[in-house]
């Protein structure tokens, strides 16, 4: 075997390493931009939800954003079995952004089989648009007997 015959055959190894290598690096850059890009994001993918209690259902509820922050409007009935009196301070909610909200009602009597709409305003929310929002809110009710009570919901959605 002559010196030319080992110099062809580094020079082969050398182009085929170069190749693949260059494969190997387009491979690299479209994954790195698909996964940049979100596609393989799991919060496209959540399940929106909302959540009161049993016998306070949500009945279904809408995330706009508005300024700053966002508002949601929630429409919650009443089948409790008994009427309720909804307290006129405000509830609180908070965000999975860390912001601080207030709870507010059309309606504070809230008589068996009717409903309301409940209004939650995040005024200083940091999440933006198409964002994936987990929201946690309590306010207190209180029933025919005079009982007052603290119930909490959640709501999940994208904020449009």
């Amino acid at each position: 075997m002559d010196q030319n015959d080992k110099h062809r055959k580094g020079q082969v190894a050398l182009e085929y390493l170069t190749i693949y290598g260059w494969v190997l690096l387009a491979i690299l850059i479209v994954v790195g931009y698909i996964i940049y890009s979100g596609y393989f994001s799991t919060s496209q993918y959540q399940q929106a939800e909302c959540v009161i209690q049993p016998g306070l259902p949500c009945t279904g509820y809408y995330i706009e954003s508005q300024g700053v922050g966002y508002v949601v409007w929630i429409n919650m009935s009443n089948s409790l079995g008994y009427n309720i009196t909804i307290n006129s301070h405000p509830g609180t909610a908070k965000d999975n952004y860390g912001s601080i909200g207030e709870v507010s009602f059309d309606r504070y009597q809230l008589s068996q089989g009717d409903w309301t709409k409940m209004k939650i305003s995040m005024s200083n929310s940091t999440a933006v648009k198409d964002a994936f929002i987990t929201l946690y809110f309590t306010f207190n009710y209180t029933d025919e007997l005079g009982i007052e009570h603290v119930t909490s919901g959640r709501i999940k959605g994208r904020l449009s």
